[in-house]
């Protein structure tokens, strides 16, 4: 996995506590399919936080979009560290490869 550096994150004072801050995420994968609307999630630092719903609202795609493997179409998410390395997380299905 390539580092990203996410250097432009700026923390207000507000938000120094804050791993994960996400604002007004919109995700759309066409006009009918829209997955996250005006999304907004706080994770303080040192918290374990788990994801819950049902099979298409979008646990997945924020996911993906905290990580750095997909994008919003707006709205903000801000990570307090640095390198995308830094970020760990147990999806609920581990991917299988064939050998």
């Amino acid at each position: 996995m390539e580092d990203i550096n996410l250097d432009h994150v700026r923390e207000t004072s507000s938000d120094i506590n804050l791993a994960v801050k996400i604002t007004d995420a919109y995700k759309a994968y066409n006009s009918t399919a829209v997955v996250l609307n005006g999304f907004n999630m706080n994770v303080k630092k040192g918290t374990i936080y788990g994801l819950l719903g049902p099979s298409g609202c979008g646990k997945t795609t924020l996911l993906s979009c905290i990580i750095g493997r997909g994008r919003l179409d707006s709205g903000h998410i801000q990570l307090s560290v640095r390198k995308k390395k830094e970020i760990g997380y147990m999806p609920q299905v581990i991917a299988k490869t064939t050998i």
